[in-house]
């Protein structure tokens, strides 16, 4: 869950000065009003649930995506779907503050004050850092984990792609930028390496790049990515002259 810590009397942290005067750096023992708090925000059950894990829900449509392309199964729509799927989730994750790590701790008090010492400001203790997982953990525990399955599927691979490209409408930092363009890359390279047919690994790498290019566009977010291949081009190409 978090690491609960107390510094020692003689951290030399403690003689340094804050830049915010409410923070308290001096270490103190937690009364029992912290302990009550502290417990309140703990619920331990006897096994994970959606409301209160993210990562849960997300690995459950994981294994869902996975078990399909298992070579029993062989459903490889399946797991386009729950790419999909992933990619929305994803995307709302992308768009929202998360949570700060940090929580403090204001001790009570004991003394009898007046009103307008209540008013003040009360002295906050660092107590608890709670471990908060990045964007692109749940990117990498849900759709690369999909990735890793999916090495030779080209369906599979070119919907990761596609997801990338959704969820970079949604980045709203350069961290999430590289995160997308780096899952990109490992699926360029995974399609290079597992791929059966050449043409096959042509056309994942041409996706990919183009992929990649949209997505370092600065007008991204106001355009429509549409993927054409070298054959449909030509194709394309032999239509319209046909045509005139």
């Amino acid at each position: 869950i978090g690491y609960f810590y107390q510094r020692p009397a003689g951290h030399p942290n403690n003689r340094r000065k804050t830049a915010t005067p409410s923070l308290a750096v001096v270490p103190r023992a937690p009364d029992g009003l912290f302990w009550q708090r502290f417990a309140g925000c703990i619920r331990i059950e006897q096994r994970l649930a959606h409301s209160n894990d993210i990562a849960y829900s997300l690995g459950q449509m994981t294994e869902i995506a996975v078990r399909a392309l298992s070579p029993g199964i062989n459903d490889p729509k399946t797991a386009v779907n729950c790419v999909q799927s992933l990619t929305s989730c994803l995307s709302i994750m992308m768009r929202r503050q998360p949570p700060s790590p940090y929580h403090f701790y204001t001790p009570a008090q004991n003394d009898d004050s007046s009103k307008a010492e209540v008013k003040q400001r009360r002295l906050a203790i660092l107590a608890i850092v709670t471990h908060t997982p990045k964007i692109s953990d749940f990117i990498n525990t849900s759709l690369g984990e999909i990735r890793r399955y999916a090495a030779a599927d080209l369906m599979v691979l070119k919907a990761l792609c596609q997801a990338m490209v959704n969820l970079s409408y949604a980045r709203v930092n350069n961290a999430q930028q590289q995160t997308l363009l780096h899952e990109i890359k490992l699926i360029e390279r995974a399609g290079e390496e597992n791929l059966s047919y050449q043409e096959l690994i042509d056309d994942l790498s041409a996706m990919c790049q183009q992929a990649q290019q949209f997505i370092l566009s600065n007008d991204a977010h106001h355009q429509y990515f549409d993927y054409v291949s070298a054959f449909d081009a030509h194709i394309r190409q032999a239509l319209q002259t046909q045509s005139r």
